[in-house]
């Protein structure tokens, strides 16, 4: 992600080009939601959609940030010719840490877990 900023901010130290901004994930709660059709699935040529939700929660601490991220998952998908599977796929919860401090870029490591919550051994 890139953004650009138009307005200067005279007080902010520069590092480079860029001027350091608060962490753009940890800011607020977010609850983006992405759809994805995926045409020509054989066999038959069929039409397949997953639906991601993801809720992302930041909790702040004193020297770093804890991003929480998890992902639902709402599929919809062909089975041979003539058959279809809709319903839940698995969860998948992350944990993320990142340094408080302003940078010109944004950082984070922690794991990653699946857990099987699919409806049908077919969607997970």
């Amino acid at each position: 992600m890139v953004e650009a900023f138009a307005q200067e901010n005279e007080s902010a130290p520069r590092v480079g080009l860029f001027t350091p901004k608060p962490n753009y994930f940890t800011s607020k709660t977010r609850l983006p939601i992405l759809n994805g059709t995926r045409f020509g699935n054989e066999p038959g040529d069929r039409i397949s959609n997953d639906l991601s939700i993801q809720l992302m929660l930041p909790v702040r601490f004193k020297h770093f940030d804890l991003l929480t991220r998890t992902v639902f998952q709402v599929l919809d998908r062909p089975i041979g010719l003539e058959n279809r599977k809709f319903g839940l796929g698995d969860t998948n919860p992350q944990f993320m840490f990142t340094t408080k401090k302003k940078q010109a870029v944004s950082w984070a490591i922690g794991p990653a877990f699946l857990i099987p919550t699919a409806t049908h051994e077919f969607l997970g």
